[in-house]
């Protein structure tokens, strides 16, 4: 089983969850919705079947940098 972990994902619904995050985000920008499913399209294609028990984590660098100040 792998996993795509989205941070802060603008939609159609939401549209990014807030402005004052996006100076946090190292990426400069909240991910898409496109990108969240590119990444779940190719861990299920061929060429990702050696890929297993993985999380692809989709959140601009923040992960790498820290959590987001409260």
């Amino acid at each position: 089983m792998n996993v795509v972990a989205g941070g802060a994902i603008s939609t159609a619904v939401n549209a990014g969850p807030s402005d004052e995050w996006v100076p946090e985000i190292p990426a400069g920008r909240y991910g898409t919705s496109e990108e969240m499913a590119a990444a779940a399209v190719y861990l299920a294609s061929d060429e990702a079947r050696y890929i297993t028990g993985q999380q692809i984590v989709l959140d601009g660098g923040v992960s790498v940098r820290g959590p987001f100040p409260e």
